[in-house]
């Protein structure tokens, strides 16, 4: 069974592909501020709500690191 994380604690490396198909390592994002998971159901009203919320933030913020 693997460890339980805690808030501000380093992530194990990982990678994930993004909707263009592109791919992205952990480790490179590691400099360039905090990384931000968001899971998500389409039938669930209030993801669907969060995710355009998620996105004004990334607007808003995303010169700053």
């Amino acid at each position: 069974m693997a460890s339980q994380r805690t808030v501000g604690e380093p992530v194990i490396d990982f990678i994930l592909r993004d909707t263009a198909g592109r791919s992205h390592h952990s480790a490179d994002t590691r400099w360039h501020g905090p990384l931000v998971f968001a899971f998500y159901k389409r039938s669930c009203p209030t993801c669907l709500y969060t995710l355009p919320f998620l996105e004004r933030l990334h607007q808003a913020y995303q010169g700053n690191g």
